[in-house]
């Protein structure tokens, strides 16, 4: 079973084939990607590399980490799943929000309690008030 390792503080122009060579003393990988940033397009100073077996993967990460590469000291270590990052997350609250007198998002019970459908306003308006000439 293919077993997926983190390579981190990667130097910015580490390139697919400096990665597979490096690793090379352990065995052949199955899988090199390098995330980019979505917005510059840029590497993002880690990797996530694969090999077909977990001995192969337990090597890499012993003989590996903290060693150098391209006089940085890379870290190795098995990848694990993804946490929630920025953006919508997982489970995270929202802000509650009304549609058609009925509440969405958020948690309900926090939500304000004005649930008759009446749409409340902080602004004051006063152009129809007698007495503006």
């Amino acid at each position: 079973m293919p077993v997926r390792l983190f390579v981190g503080n990667l130097p910015y122009d580490a390139t697919e084939a400096e990665l597979r060579e490096h690793f090379s003393a352990v065995g052949s990988l199955s899988y090199v990607y390098f995330p980019t940033d979505r917005e510059s397009g840029r590497l993002r100073g880690f990797a996530f590399v694969e090999f077909h077996d977990q001995a192969h993967a337990d090597e890499a990460i012993r003989l590996l980490n903290n060693q150098p590469f391209k006089s940085r000291p890379q870290a190795v270590n098995e990848a694990r799943a993804r946490e929630n990052g920025p953006g919508l997350q997982k489970n995270a609250p929202t802000q509650p929000f009304r549609l058609g007198g009925q509440f969405f998002g958020g948690d309900v019970d926090d939500a304000d309690d004005n649930r008759s459908g009446e749409v409340r306003s902080d602004r004051v308006d006063d152009s129809n008030s007698e007495g503006n000439a």
